[in-house]
């Protein structure tokens, strides 16, 4: 079994229980999410793919400070769960442990926490290979929307392109806010204010309108 990060520190703190998900067995940070799963890593790889996290575990952070004092840190956050895994698997080059297909919603979500924490560099060659596999074949319906967006905060131009071509063959007899659903039509404003302002009810997302 795995040695939690205070048997390898000299803190008195309480120990960390062992991590849902050890992406860095030796890690010395512990991601703690609302549902209670865990995910161990390294704060060095992340600092490395993201400045954000790079910010966060400086001395400018409490967490960086209890790091810099050879303290582990748990830090809690309220993304989504699998899609962190996914982005820190990534950030760790832990390649067999990362997804080799997505749905749309699961990349939205990829997208977005790559947004947040500014790791567009860092996965851009895996964004890449995943809208390639999924553009290979036709693009389900419910899927439109989030890709979508994925392209957009992933900065997939190519990918943005197929995928509002297949929105313009979708709105032929439907409703294209079945489409869209929650993603462009303010049912979640957090998502939707990922969007570069002005952009919604212009050019192609124009087409969230429902159609006489």
């Amino acid at each position: 079994q795995s040695r939690t990060i205070m048997e390898k520190s000299s803190s008195a703190e309480p120990p960390f229980t062992n991590s849902n998900e050890e992406i860095d067995p030796d890690g010395d940070v512990v991601f703690q999410f609302p549902n209670g799963s865990k995910i161990q890593v390294s704060s060095k790889a992340l600092s490395l793919g993201s400045p954000v996290f790079k910010a966060m575990f400086g001395s400018n952070f409490a967490e960086g400070s209890k790091l810099q004092q050879g303290k582990p840190c748990q830090v809690e956050l309220d993304d989504d769960v699998i899609a962190m895994t996914t982005l820190c698997n990534i950030l760790h080059h832990r390649n067999k442990n990362v997804p080799g297909a997505h749905s749309g919603s699961s990349l939205m979500q990829l997208a977005i926490i790559t947004d947040k924490y500014d790791c567009l560099e860092a996965i851009s060659h895996y964004s890449r290979l995943t809208f390639t596999n999924l553009l290979t074949s036709k693009i389900p319906v419910n899927d439109i929307g989030p890709l979508l967006l994925a392209a957009l905060l992933l900065d997939e131009p190519i990918a943005f392109q197929r995928t509002s071509r297949e929105l313009v063959y979708a709105s032929d007899g439907i409703d294209v806010t079945e489409v869209f659903g929650s993603v462009l039509l303010g049912v979640d404003d957090t998502v939707k204010a990922l969007l570069p302002q002005g952009l919604i009810g212009t050019n192609v997302l124009d087409l969230s309108k429902p159609y006489n």
